[in-house]
């Protein structure tokens, strides 16, 4: 099985499963996986994969096994501490207006594209019309907007810019979950540490200055490779 399908079946096993089905046998991981009980029982002795001892039964949290799987997405991400992909060279593109799908258009005034391997990276910078018209982001992959930066309130001073973090199973990063493997080395803060306006969010986000596009960029890759595997998953 590769990395991405594992990866991207945490979303699956759970949309099969009970909302109260929250602890798993050894039997049940095994099978998920398709390997023997044995190779999930010598992750348990390893430590690498986290389970409760009752009598002589072993039991997995749904949370631990699901950290588990994310800590095997090593293929891309251990090739470059804090981010997936080696150096993008970007060079400097023509403004342009995105129509998003509810027909609101964006103009973008500073553009940026780059490439890794056959995928097109575009970064794209715009000034928001809302809670005092901060600068932002847009960062598409082969067209497909996949991620947003906003600009800090000391954005003029820190020239600082965040953008949410979401998991495998599209859950925005909360303060108590343990950080993905793919994104360390990276900034990541609480939103509120940068931002201060109605309906902020508590959870955490990737901090970076408003021209570190590497930062961006693969920030935005990671999204990619996540919505990737939900497609594998789902054998699309």
């Amino acid at each position: 099985m590769a990395t991405s399908e594992l990866l991207a079946g945490v979303e699956t096993m759970k949309s099969k499963s009970e909302p109260s089905d929250d602890v798993l046998t050894v039997e049940e991981a095994s099978a998920y996986l398709r390997v023997s009980e044995n190779a999930i029982k010598e992750e348990i002795q390893s430590g690498a994969l986290p389970a409760l001892r009752i009598g002589s039964e072993l039991r997995i949290l749904r949370k631990d096994f699901e950290q588990f799987l994310r800590s095997k997405m090593v293929a891309r991400a251990k090739t470059k501490p804090g981010g997936p992909i080696a150096h993008i060279t970007f060079a400097k593109s023509k403004p342009f207006t995105y129509q998003w799908p509810n027909k609101r258009t964006e103009d973008f005034d500073t553009v940026y594209e780059g490439r890794v391997g056959l995928k097109k990276i575009v970064i794209g910078y715009t000034t928001g019309t809302m809670h005092g018209k901060r600068r932002k982001t847009v960062v598409f992959v082969d067209r497909r907007p996949l991620v947003r930066f906003k600009a800090a309130d000391d954005f003029d001073r820190s020239e600082l810019m965040v953008s949410v973090i979401k998991t495998v199973d599209r859950k925005q990063l909360r303060p108590d979950d343990p950080v993905p493997f793919e994104y360390s080395g990276f900034r990541i803060e609480p939103y509120r540490t940068h931002i201060d306006e109605p309906g902020t969010s508590k959870n955490m986000v990737v901090v970076c200055k408003q021209d570190d596009l590497q930062t961006m960029a693969q920030h935005a890759l990671i999204r990619a490779d996540q919505i990737e595997g939900r497609r594998q998953s789902l054998g699309m």
